[in-house]
């Protein structure tokens, strides 16, 4: 039986993603790829086996591979990973595999990181944490970026600094001020896929299943979740 929820969909949400893809040669960069070096930087050095879920079209991965001695990507959209295979290319230590990321059951404690970007929320966290947490190896490091959502007036003044950031990012990058409008009506179409929280629902969520977990507001409506297995088998602070 098909999910009525498109959101949970995985059907519907490869489709969707597929049709996203196409976004790239208009120049439709996501805004979460400005901070992949900042989550690079949250990895304790050169890794052995890393898993990327949710890896789109591989900007993100082709940014982990140079630390990685084994990296796994994973992707719901074929048309997404068949730009991630063009951009990973050159790195033989990739691999990329189309996969339901609700469904994925990676073995306990065999992994030395999980990274995900704007996938969460497409995902049952309360499944997919815990079982991602469990995946970790001791030192193992758990990282998420992943989309807020704004309601109200709550956070105005950092959204308010977020849409004057952005349009700077976009002027440096594109030279315009504005999107493109295919870019802007693609993204409005993609909402009724998101089921986004807001900064104060994500900590919840995250320290329900990872004690001790930072979690991190950021600019561009997006924040951050890390959490590092310690030695012991607990949290490492």
């Amino acid at each position: 039986m098909v999910p009525s929820d498109p959101a949970r969909d995985p059907v519907a949400l490869s489709a969707e993603f597929d049709r996203l893809a196409a976004l790239e040669a208009l120049g439709g960069l996501s805004h979460s790829d400005h901070y992949i070096p900042w989550l690079v930087r949250q990895l304790p050095g050169r890794l052995g086996q890393v898993v990327e879920v949710g890896c789109g079209s591989g900007t993100l991965t082709a940014a982990l591979a140079p630390v990685t001695d084994r990296l796994l990507a994973l992707d719901l959209s074929p048309v997404m990973l068949g730009l991630a295979r063009v951009r990973c290319a050159r790195w033989p230590n990739v691999a990329l595999e189309q996969a339901d990321a609700n469904a994925w059951q990676p073995a306990p404690r065999s992994l030395d990181a999980i990274v995900s970007v704007a996938t969460l929320h497409h995902l049952d966290a309360d499944v997919v944490l815990p079982r991602w947490a469990a995946a970790l190896r001791p030192g193992g490091v758990l990282l998420v970026l992943d989309v807020l959502s704004w309601r109200g007036l709550d956070g105005l003044p950092v959204r308010a600094i977020g849409v004057l950031y952005s349009g700077w990012l976009r002027w440096r990058r594109t030279g315009r001020l504005t999107k493109d409008r295919r870019v802007v009506a693609a993204w409005r179409e993609h909402e009724r896929f998101d089921r986004l929280l807001t900064i104060a629902e994500a900590r919840r969520q995250a320290h329900a299943h990872l004690p001790g977990a930072q979690v991190r507001q950021h600019l561009l409506w997006r924040y951050s979740i890390r959490w590092q297995r310690g030695v012991d088998g607990g949290v490492r602070y």
